[in-house]
Order: structure tokens, then sequence, then C-alpha cells
């Protein structure tokens, strides 16, 4: 089967490139003691993942595997990296083995607790690593969407110091950072920025709040704007995998705060 590989965003390398730092700290700061799943090549994990629901991830530690959608590789994960299974999401997705042996190490949501009950930080660096995987694969969802929806004639020109989004607003639009740089400002103070190739705006549109920050061209800009009906399409085509990814995943965070809010009662 012939595989169409997605070329990744500048954002989605850098939460990578962190995602990385922070599984290494995890996994070398728990000693996870599971025994491994030793896997073949061309094997689709989705069904394992499945049928581990006590699992809250997969540590990688060898091998090579492909997470892909309608012959559209969308992320690969390589061995030290971590697989996090929102479960109802995966139901049209691939997670194929790429080489004669992959070994995959289950973590469970009690090895998690154990590990961070008694160190707040510990725990914490969890919530953001999945907080930061949500938002990788949210970004990998705006790049497959340029590949999938007909969205060529909703691109707009912002001059370098114009508001894109404003604080406040209502929601009616997501966004693709195709050229330029620009910066989110939440009341006056900037607290970061968007780089070419990143989606942005989508939380609000699927969550219907309004915008929580301004996002002023810092550059010119060329961007793609896609609007909440046109967002919301994609959505339809996959709910699935757009949706229950979010939802499954804030699940996740809840599940461990509330572990470990039980333990310090």
């Amino acid at each position: 089967m012939e595989l169409t590989y997605i070329t990744l965003s500048t954002k989605v390398n850098q939460l990578l490139t962190k995602l990385n730092v922070m599984g290494k700290d995890l996994y070398n700061g728990v000693g996870f003691d599971a025994s491994s799943i030793i896997l073949c090549e061309n094997q689709d994990i989705v069904n394992l993942v499945k049928d581990r629901t006590d699992v809250v991830c997969f540590y990688l530690k060898t091998g090579t595997i492909e997470l892909s959608l309608e012959k559209m590789v969308l992320l690969s994960y390589v061995a030290q990296d971590f697989i996090i299974p929102p479960v109802d999401a995966f139901s049209q997705l691939s997670l194929i083995t790429k080489n004669s042996q992959v070994e995959l190490v289950p973590i469970t949501y009690q090895d998690v607790y154990s590990a961070t009950k008694k160190d707040m930080q510990k725990s914490q660096l969890w919530n953001r690593f999945l907080t930061f995987h949500v938002s990788v694969l949210i970004e990998v969802i705006g790049v497959y969407s340029r590949f999938k929806m007909n969205w060529r004639y909703n691109i707009e020109q912002f001059q370098s110091g114009e508001i894109v989004i404003k604080q406040g607003d209502e929601a009616q639009n997501a966004y693709i950072l195709l050229e330029g740089k620009a910066d989110v400002c939440v009341n006056g103070h900037n607290i970061g920025h968007i780089q070419t190739g990143e989606i942005f705006g989508a939380i609000a549109v699927v969550t219907g709040n309004k915008r929580n920050a301004d996002v002023i061209a810092k550059t010119n800009c060329k961007i793609l704007k896609i609007s909440k009906n046109d967002f919301f399409k994609f959505l339809g085509y996959y709910p699935k995998f757009s949706s229950r990814i979010i939802d499954d995943m804030a699940k996740v965070i809840n599940r461990l705060n509330l572990s470990l809010h039980d333990e310090q009662s």
C-alpha cells in the first residue's frame, strides 16, 4: 500500500521535541516495571490499544510506529516516544509497526498514580505532557485538513500589527498560518507565538467559548481562514478522530488529577 507522508509544521516539530524531553524525564524518573509487548512488522496495534483500557500510554522502547488515516501518515513514533491512546478516537486510524521487531511498554493509570502521588512536580509534568500531546494531535489535524478540504479561496493577507483574533470575540473561524509570524497576547501581554504551518483558534470554535487571547500579526502574514461551518464539515467527516481526541485526553488528565486529590484528602 502506497502511503503519503505529510510535512509537519514548525509548531508540531517544536511540540514533539518538548514531548521527547518531558517523556524521558518521566520515564527515567519512574522506572516502570511492566513487561514489554513484542510486535511484528506491519501489525496494526489499534485493537491492542482498545483492549488495554487500563493503559494511559505506551512507551515505545524500540522500533517505529506510524499513525495514519486514509493512506496518509500523520505522525511517526520512534524509540523513546510515548503513544497515548484516546481509545474512542482511534476507530478510523491505523497504528502500523514498521520494523521486524517493535517493543512497547504499557504504562497504566496505577503506574502513573503510584509514581506521582507524593511528587507534585512530577504530577504537573504528567499533566503538561498529556496537554502537549493533545496540542500535537490538534496541529496534525490542521495539516491533514489542508489535504482533505477545499479551502483555497479563504486565504487572507494581514499586515504587521493587524489584529487577526480579538480577545473576547465570538469564535467564528479557525485559522492556519501559511506565511509569516504572529503573537498571542492576553490583556496586552505577549504570552506566545504562532509559526508558519500552525493551526490556531480551533479550540474556541469547538467549545463555543469566546476568544481568550488576541492574535496579532508580527510580520505580514498570509492566513487560511476556515469558517466555523467548514471546520465542522471536517469534524463531520472524522468526528471521532477530531473531537473525541480532545475529549478523551481531557478525561485522562481529569482522572489523574482526581486520583491525586483523593490521596491528598
